[in-house]
């Protein structure tokens, strides 16, 4: 009968520690991370020639045809923003078909009738939590495409203090999406 005592409780204290509240990030490990979104900026390392990549997010097609995409330096080991710039002979476009009728009648109100969006720039941050950085960089890997640091350092002076004014309205988001163990929760 002990024994059994024993299993059940070993048992029980085993399901309660399952489903326990996850442990809060060690307070060190916090602050290093809000320090790094004050001050890490865009790595012109991380600047590439992109052509025809498309990033796609339910409704919403973000075709960045030919441009310059310099990526941010690493947070906490994550790439979490980049900034893409057509320069003077790229393009760029955005597309949104918002999937409910009052959606469409929304976007119609505000789009001259249209209920779909469709709409042609030059620069753009994107910022994301998710997988997004990574389904970039495979698609620059697989282009062959290489770091070009010298108009890294010219995205990197006139975007950085961008990047970390944004990163300053995210933080709280981004610190939690941080300190998760699955990115692929996180947003774009």
């Amino acid at each position: 009968m002990k024994s059994l005592s024993v299993f059940l409780l070993t048992l029980a204290a085993s399901a309660w520690c399952q489903d326990a509240p996850p442990t809060p990030p060690a307070p060190g490990r916090l602050a290093a991370i809000a320090s790094q979104l004050r001050t890490e900026g865009l790595d012109p390392q991380e600047c590439y020639r992109v052509r025809n990549l498309t990033i796609a997010r339910d409704e919403l097609r973000v075709y960045l045809s030919e441009g310059f995409l310099i990526f941010a330096k690493p947070i906490n080991g994550r790439r979490l923003s980049a900034v893409f710039s057509t320069g003077e002979d790229g393009d760029a476009e955005v597309l949104l078909m918002p999937p409910l009728r009052s959606e469409r009648l929304s976007l119609a109100n505000f789009n001259n009738g249209v209920p779909n969006l469709t709409q042609h720039f030059r620069n753009t941050l994107l910022l994301f939590t998710d997988e997004t950085g990574a389904e970039i960089h495979a698609h620059i890997e697989k282009s062959g495409a290489k770091p070009n640091p010298e108009n890294g350092a010219l995205l990197a002076s006139q975007w950085s203090d961008t990047l970390l004014n944004i990163y300053s309205s995210f933080s709280v988001r981004l610190a939690a999406d941080l300190l998760d163990s699955q990115p692929a929760q996180g947003f774009f």
